[in-house]
């Protein structure tokens, strides 16, 4: 498959989940709200980010933009979903803190025109940490909730993978282009994929969220 074909996909299924998130929005908690604002954000990201590599032939600074507001967005996720983060603001405390490493690597490290891996290896390792403890308050916390019925599990679930398949590909992507670029099309290709996988997985969360069990019911 291409790398225009991949991008009609990609942006397909954003547009699936947005739609499908614009129509159930009223009905989601707090917590499945910022969810739909991260596919909003990342709906853009892919429509500029395709625009600007045809335009301009690099998208670097759309998806170095991108990459922090979705950190943002997914700790701004956690501190609602995660009993201790919400009780302590964790996640906001985390959300500060990354926007302060962004800026130094966009300062010291890579510039914004150059595609953020340190930044997105930072952000990956970091979202596996947490969405791991996310995992540990559930079982914990809730005992009785039916988790293959929860939102949140999935939610979680869904990122975690994202990131678990993304995170060594963001992290040795200098590496890989430079020293074995026949083969960054396989690296491309996995995270095209993840990025693919994910957004499905969300509306399909969406579109089942009326059925879905809202708390320890």
């Amino acid at each position: 498959m291409n790398a225009f074909a991949q991008d009609v996909m990609l942006v397909s299924t954003l547009t699936i989940a947005l739609v499908i998130g614009a129509l159930r929005y009223r009905h989601f908690d707090a917590g499945t709200r910022i969810i739909f604002f991260l596919v909003v954000v990342d709906m853009l990201s892919e429509s500029i980010g395709f625009y600007t590599a045809i335009r301009y032939h690099s998208n670097a600074i759309t998806y170095n933009i991108s990459a922090v507001l979705d950190f943002f967005l997914l700790n701004m996720y956690f501190n609602d979903v995660i009993d201790v983060f919400y009780k302590r603001r964790i996640g906001w405390y985390i959300a500060g803190v990354s926007v302060v490493l962004w800026i130094l690597n966009l300062i010291f490290l890579q510039p914004i025109d150059v595609f953020g891996t340190n930044f997105l290896f930072v952000e990956g390792f970091v979202i596996i940490a947490v969405s791991l403890f996310g995992f540990f308050r559930l079982l914990l916390h809730h005992d009785q909730l039916r988790l293959f019925r929860y939102h949140h599990f999935w939610f979680i679930t869904m990122i975690l993978l994202y990131w678990s398949l993304t995170f060594l590909n963001f992290g040795f992507y200098s590496l890989i282009t430079i020293k074995v670029i026949k083969r960054a099309w396989v690296m491309i290709s996995i995270i095209w994929m993840a990025n693919v996988l994910l957004y499905l997985g969300i509306a399909i969360v969406f579109l089942l969220y009326p059925k879905m069990q809202k708390g320890d019911e």
